[in-house]
């Protein structure tokens, strides 16, 4: 098992307003953005659609059977 941090939703969003440079973004800009592109993926899943972050990954949803 590898030693790995785990970095929360709060964390990310507070360095991606560290990052954010010329754009001088809040961590409140940075939050709402966040959730509307969350907001955006779990829609696409929930009707049954694939998204794909090209040089990131891609989401979908998959039937677990317990």
């Amino acid at each position: 098992m590898t030693n790995s941090k785990v970095m929360h939703k709060r964390q990310l969003r507070d360095e991606v307003a560290r990052r954010s440079g010329p754009w001088g973004l809040t961590r409140r800009q940075v939050r709402e953005a966040l959730h509307g592109i969350l907001d955006v993926i779990a829609d696409e899943l929930a009707e049954g659609n694939a998204v794909t972050i090209a040089g990131f990954g891609r989401f979908e949803a998959k039937e677990h059977l317990s």
